[in-house]
Parts: structure tokens; C-alpha cells; sequence
């Protein structure tokens, strides 16, 4: 399968019980699409979204914001759930907040937080939308060793990216952050001890945030931040 058919949206076909499977922050649906296949192997029907700006070239994500991304997540739980019996919804990164706010406010069945940021490394989040003026993009910076070998056809994702996405970033993290007392449904989280692009913490803040609601979390040993493109190697 060629790189340009990875990037694309997926419907994978299976049982009673959907899954919404949303990438991350600057990434593609490439990037849960081998755990998208895996589950369908299990008998899940899989959908994976491709949010507005990404999969493309970067300029396009100045095109897109958190509204957007929000509303498609609402509009892919409102189709599967008119089609489907049960429906989770699960995420990497971006995704996992965007999974989060989807069990707060549209209905999910369960959810999956997979690598979910509720704090970063990256500085100047929350002033984003300001230093855009000064500096209009940034690149992702290594915080600690290398990342363990990734699958390469589908680890793909913008390099550098508009700052003023990253405030769209860190607006829907502080939506879902407000909302967690507000999820009923049974929860997720996965989090690993080698993700060096989000803080540690963020696990802890979802499971404290959630705690009266049935929650779990699984721990993953040094997989990097993108751990469902990990080859294990």
C-alpha cells in the first residue's frame, strides 16, 4: 500500500460493536491504523477520521482548528452510532483528547485514551495564538533519548507545524481536562514510561479527573509517544 492510501480515512467492516479511532496532533490515520486492523481481526468494526489540515502538506492545517476537529469527531460518534449497537471511542494523542471529549459529551459507549496529553513539554501553549505573530511554525524537539524503531510507512506527520495549531492543541486538552468528572462511561488509559512528547502526569490527571467512573490504566514500558506504530523491536 503506497504512503499516499495510508493517509486516507478507513472504514473497516465488522461486528456490533464500532470503534472511532482518531490520530494525533500533525499525524494520520496511518498512525492507528495497524491497531484499526487488529481490532477488526477481534470482530470490531473500525472507522478512522482524517482531521482537517493533516495527512496533506502543513500550510493546510492553517486552513483548520479545534472546532473543526471536534466537529468531525461529533459527526463520525453521531453516524456510528446510528449504525452501530455499542461504540468506543479511542485515540492517540490528539485523538485521546478528542476520545475524552466524545465520553463526556457524545455519548460513547466506553473510551480508549491512548498517549492523551493533559500536559506537554513543548512551552507557550496556552499563548500559542500570540507568539504565532512572532514565530509563525515550530518544530517538534527530541526531549530525552531516541524513540524506539517505528514502523516507518506509518509513522508519518508533519515535522514543523503552525504555532497557532498548537493553541487549537491546547484548547481541546483544557476541554477535556474540564470535562472528566463529567464522563460515565468506562475508561482507558494508556500511557508509556518512554513517551518523551507529553509529561508523565498526564495519566494520572484523566484517572484522578475520572474516578468515579469505572477506569483503568495500563502502563507501557519505554514504547515512544506513538506507541501504536511500534514495532516492539
Amino acid at each position: 500500500m503506497k504512503n499516499e492510501e495510508l493517509t486516507q480515512p478507513f472504514f473497516l467492516p465488522g461486528g456490533d460493536h464500532a470503534i472511532l479511532l482518531t490520530h494525533g496532533f500533525t499525524s494520520t490515520p496511518a498512525s492507528v491504523l495497524p491497531l484499526a486492523r487488529l481490532l477488526n481481526e477481534a470482530g470490531y468494526t473500525v472507522m478512522g477520521i482524517r482531521l482537517k489540515g493533516h495527512g496533506t502538506v502543513m500550510e493546510d492545517m492553517l486552513k483548520a482548528n479545534w472546532r473543526d476537529w471536534l466537529r468531525q469527531e461529533k459527526e463520525a460518534m453521531e453516524k456510528l452510532k446510528k449504525e452501530y449497537a455499542t461504540v468506543t471511542a479511542a485515540g492517540l494523542s490528539m485523538g485521546g483528547v478528542l476520545s475524552l471529549l466524545a465520553a463526556e459529551r457524545m455519548g460513547a459507549d466506553s473510551c480508549v485514551a491512548i498517549s492523551a496529553p493533559m500536559k506537554v513539554h513543548t512551552p507557550g501553549m496556552s499563548v500559542a495564538k500570540v507568539l504565532a505573530i512572532i514565530k509563525p511554525t515550530v518544530s517538534f524537539r527530541s526531549h530525552g533519548p531516541a524513540a524506539p524503531t517505528l514502523m516507518k510507512d506509518y509513522a508519518m506527520g508533519y515535522r514543523t507545524f503552525p504555532t497557532k495549531s498548537s493553541g487549537d492543541l491546547h484548547h481541546l486538552m483544557m476541554m477535556a481536562r474540564s470535562g472528566l468528572k463529567k464522563i460515565c462511561c468506562p475508561l482507558l488509559v494508556i500511557q508509556s514510561t518512554g513517551d518523551r512528547t507529553i509529561r508523565q502526569e498526564s495519566a494520572g490527571i484523566i484517572m484522578n479527573g475520572a474516578k468515579q467512573v469505572k477506569a483503568e490504566y495500563m502502563e507501557l514500558q519505554d514504547y515512544p509517544h506513538a506507541c501504536t506504530v511500534h514495532t516492539g523491536a
